[in-house]
């Protein structure tokens, strides 16, 4: 099937044509006009790790309540997928699968299945999935049926019931709305990274105070950037990190957030904070030590310019991170933010960011800067 991943039970993927018995391990469906609501039974494959559906028309996961879900999960044992006592779904024959998922199949007898398919005539070993750490369904027009003011919020928690492990979760250029609560990821402990940006929610956009993200041991990479998230950074922003001297990643750029940058975020040791098009007043001069690792050493070099262009002047990027890229003064001297990228206070501008990363960062680094939307 078409952009179907599947392994034998030894771990080998399985070339298309053959007739070996595997397991569904992958599915990308990346831009395949798919439509709808995303069902949640898709998320009980027992060993499904990677899902992508990014760039379709999918408008919401179905809801579902974890006693539900529960419910319909075949208990297997992780030693025997046998195991005589394994629980099983007793509504398989009332789940169907639209066949459009298959439109770019080439094989003449799937061409010709019913449009809509019951699970159980695809011999699918439905269980609680808890190897999906890969979820992409970005570009889609997702929001919450249930509650379009906490969009959100109701979808991490759906994440949470039908996928806990998830490690990284992409969700940018949806419409999702309302607030991010203090707890927003809590349900996702193991989140590594994290994309929220560019919501398209009318009339109510990703707003409300920025979360502190305290209890998150984890998070390496958020990017929260287009949104209209307004407020100070907590001075716990990132409290939990187990390993505070990771490369981590924020990307608050293009938002409403005020005030300084907390001096408390000098424990993270090699960050890179975009900021650019706030409305921050001030950045700690500790904080742009010539020692210090931050925004990829940059700092050390360009000082607080690194960071944020100061007062009274811009440059398209909000920052300096080369010599061929000086924060200029602004003709009028009106500038009353710090990181702007015109000179017309009035006006906040979209982030243009340099055409490629860093070059003296490891391959998993550059790897974790290339992969985010700032750079697609």
């Amino acid at each position: 099937w078409y952009g179907i991943l599947c392994t034998n039970n030894g771990g080998t993927n399985l070339s298309a044509g053959r007739n070996d018995t595997g397991v569904i391990t992958g599915i990308n469906l990346r831009a395949n006009n798919l439509t709808g609501t995303l069902p949640w039974v898709v998320f009980m494959l027992p060993k499904l790790s990677k899902l992508i559906l990014a760039s379709n028309q999918i408008i919401s996961i179905e809801s579902v309540s974890r006693s539900k879900f529960l419910e319909n999960t075949t208990y297997a044992d992780n030693e025997d997928n046998n195991n005589e006592n394994s629980g099983t779904r007793g509504d398989d024959k009332d789940l169907t699968i639209h066949t459009d998922v298959f439109e770019n199949r080439t094989d003449n007898e799937n061409k010709n299945m019913d449009q809509n398919v019951p699970l159980s005539s695809l011999n699918i070993d439905f269980q609680e999935s808890k190897t999906l750490v890969y979820l992409d369904i970005s570009k889609n027009n997702i929001s919450s049926q249930v509650d379009p003011l906490a969009a959100a919020s109701f979808i991490f928690s759906q994440l949470g019931i039908i996928a806990p492990e998830l490690k990284y979760v992409n969700l940018s250029n949806n419409r999702l709305g309302g607030t991010l609560p203090s707890n927003a990821f809590s349900s996702l402990p193991n989140l590594v990274e994290v994309d929220l940006s560019y919501q398209k929610a009318k009339p109510a956009p990703l707003s409300g105070s920025l979360p502190s993200f305290e209890n998150m041991t984890q998070l390496e990479v958020l990017n929260l950037a287009g949104n209209e998230l307004n407020g100070t950074i907590p001075t716990t922003f990132f409290a939990g990190l187990s390993d505070p001297t990771k490369f981590v990643s924020i990307n608050l750029a293009s938002n409403r957030v005020t005030g300084s940058i907390p001096l408390k975020l000098a424990r993270l040791t090699r960050l890179d904070l975009h900021l650019q098009n706030n409305r921050i007043t001030h950045i700690p001069s500790a904080l742009c030590s010539s020692t210090s690792q931050w925004m990829n050493n940059t700092v050390s070099r360009y000082g607080c310019r690194a960071i944020l262009c100061p007062l009274t002047t811009y440059n398209k990027f909000g920052r300096q991170f080369s010599d061929d890229t000086p924060c200029k003064n602004c003709y009028d001297n009106v500038m009353d933010y710090y990181g702007r990228t015109t000179c017309d206070r009035t006006v906040i501008q979209p982030m243009t960011y340099p055409p490629n990363p860093p070059t003296d960062l490891t391959p998993e680094e550059q790897y974790k800067i290339l992969s985010s939307p700032h750079f697609w």
